[in-house]
């Protein structure tokens, strides 16, 4: 153990001195940055980009075709017309799952099957 102590010493003395020289790395950083502060200045001098009919009716399609998969994947509100047609009174349902979003849905059926004792009895909507 008594040996291994110096060997040990020796090393980190090693490594911490092999960190001091850094002015290759200063240089290259310095040359990045330069370059960096080029490029800034070229892109706010770009002019603007006009599009020929082909790019504007591609890109026309593809607003169209995003539009309509975000409204395919959005959620719309849960029809409650035949809930409605029965003429519930306030506490013939105890569970109304009809106003509740997918998630909550999910959330709350999760619940029914884990802990089915706080359910038996109750009815659902």
């Amino acid at each position: 153990m008594k040996k291994k102590i110096p060997v040990l010493l020796a090393v980190l003395s090693l490594m911490l001195t092999a960190c001091g020289y850094t002015s290759k790395v200063d240089s290259i950083l310095a040359k990045d940055n330069s370059s960096a502060a080029e490029i800034s200045q070229a892109d706010s001098k770009q002019e603007e980009v006009s599009l020929n009919e082909t790019d504007s009716a591609v890109i026309a399609e593809a607003e169209k075709l995003v539009s309509q998969y975000t409204a395919d994947i959005t959620p719309s509100a849960p029809d409650t017309s035949e809930l409605e047609k029965l003429n519930l009174s306030n506490g013939d349902i105890d569970i109304d799952l009809t106003t509740l979003t997918p998630n909550l849905i999910y959330s709350q059926v999760f619940d029914m099957v884990n802990e089915p004792d706080k359910y038996i009895g109750k009815k659902s909507g």
